[in-house]
């Protein structure tokens, strides 16, 4: 590998190790005129190490036989190139839970650090405050947050994700959902969840975030916070309401990601466009719902059965309705026969999947609550989804699956996956 400067090369090796599960240490270098020619990094378990023991301070000093290393040369083109790596170690490497106690991964982002300064104005040294941000979170580990404040100092950008969410994102975060209709708290600030679907086909909250605006910047802030919180890995879909700055923010943060619109938001508001007349018709109701929600049509198949429904109400005027002829135009967003073959996780299936999810936030969320109040009934709610997850989980341990025939093969098929799904714990 070749990077542009030492210093690219080097932070490169310390994100390998610390996903590894070791320590790195500086190792000899070579300089000519000024400029560094070659140098060494090595694991910190190779080399001499000095010991104190007991109560007298007695010095030991034992040789560490880990030679695990790299080695940076400067090219004639000024760049550093990899002329040495060995990758072998001698030792058991850290494993996910103990890699929080690395030296390299003792570090906070930026919105850790504010916290800790802003605490400094109430008299909380910093390891006051990281223990009040640990209680907070539930674990030191791989929590992440960051806010911002506008010009009077108010909160104005908010987000959060423990380290279960985060991990739940790594599992099912290939198709998520990013509702903006929730006014929360008396602030008027908007709750904004970003939501998926797990295993058992349950809703699985991955980050929650807080805006005053629901403009551009506001967004692509959260996005670019929500991204940052996960690593970089983009979701193949996001499915989003019809917000035109989601819609301008979106795609400059989530360049790989499809976008598509909630059909559920969508089809919801059908019932305001429309006359009485089709309003009260529960006949034109369920059809027009069928036609939507249908992912086995075609793509001209749908447009053949919607063209036949203008036609037969025809004497309801629906041709002629604004609405229904801009929503028409921008099928390809929402339709589910329009991207039948990308993976939504079954946000768009069903209905009762969006009002499930509506019903859930809508029970711990309201406009008369505090800052405070918010964040533990998100926590309490947190605390409810998750116990289902784990209810589910043990489950699918402990009880088997009802057999659909009597062929062998079923049976052992069932008793195999069993046996895999159990070993992965």
């Amino acid at each position: 590998m070749t990077f542009d400067s030492l210093e690219e090369g080097v932070k490169f090796y310390e994100t390998y190790a610390k996903a590894c599960g070791f320590d790195i240490r500086l190792g000899t270098k070579k300089v000519y005129k000024g400029v560094v020619t070659s140098k060494y990094y090595l694991c910190n378990k190779q080399g001499m190490r000095e010991q104190k023991l007991g109560a007298l301070r007695r010095r030991l000093v034992t040789r560490e036989d880990c030679y695990a290393k790299i080695v940076f040369q400067r090219t004639k083109e000024g760049k550093y190139w990899v002329f040495k790596f060995i990758e072998a170690h001698s030792h058991i490497l850290a494993s996910p839970i103990s890699r929080q106690h690395l030296k390299g991964s003792s570090s906070l982002n930026s919105g850790q650090k504010r916290y800790i300064m802003n605490n400094l104005n109430l008299n909380k040294g910093p390891t006051s405050s990281y223990r009040m941000w640990k209680e907070q979170v539930g674990s030191y580990l791989k929590f992440f947050f960051d806010f911002e404040v506008d010009d009077t100092k108010s909160l104005s950008k908010a987000i959060w994700a423990d380290g279960i969410s985060r991990r739940n994102y790594s599992l099912f975060g290939d198709s998520i959902s990013v509702d903006a209709t929730y006014g929360t708290n008396k602030y008027n600030q908007i709750f904004v969840p970003f939501t998926g679907v797990d295993h058992h086909k349950k809703c699985v909250t991955f980050a929650v975030g807080l805006i005053s605006r629901e403009d551009v910047s506001s967004y692509t802030w959260l996005f670019e916070s929500f991204l940052r919180a996960m690593n970089g890995k983009q979701p193949d879909s996001i499915i989003t309401d019809q917000d035109p700055a989601i819609k301008i923010a979106l795609p400059n943060v989530f360049d790989k990601s499809v976008h598509k619109f909630f059909c559920w938001h969508i089809m919801k508001k059908l019932t305001d466009k429309v006359s009485i007349e089709l309003r009260n018709d529960d006949e034109f109701l369920r059809r027009i719902n069928r036609l939507v929600y249908n992912r086995d049509n075609e793509p001209h198949e749908f447009e053949d059965q919607w063209s036949k429904m203008m036609s037969d109400y025809e004497h309801a005027n629906l041709r002629n309705n604004d609405w229904l002829n801009s929503m028409y135009d921008i099928r390809e967003m929402w339709v589910p026969a329009y991207f039948r073959d990308l993976y939504m996780g079954g946000l768009l299936r069903t209905t009762s999947r969006s009002e499930s999810e509506n019903n859930f936030f809508y029970y711990f969320v309201n406009k008369f609550l505090t800052l405070v109040e918010l964040q533990m009934r998100f926590q309490s709610a947190m605390d409810v989804q998750r116990y289902m997850m784990q209810t589910l989980d043990s489950k699918c341990k402990l009880y088997s699956a009802p057999l659909k025939t009597r062929i062998p093969l079923e049976k052992h098929a069932s008793s195999f996956i069993a046996l895999v799904s159990y070993s992965k714990e």
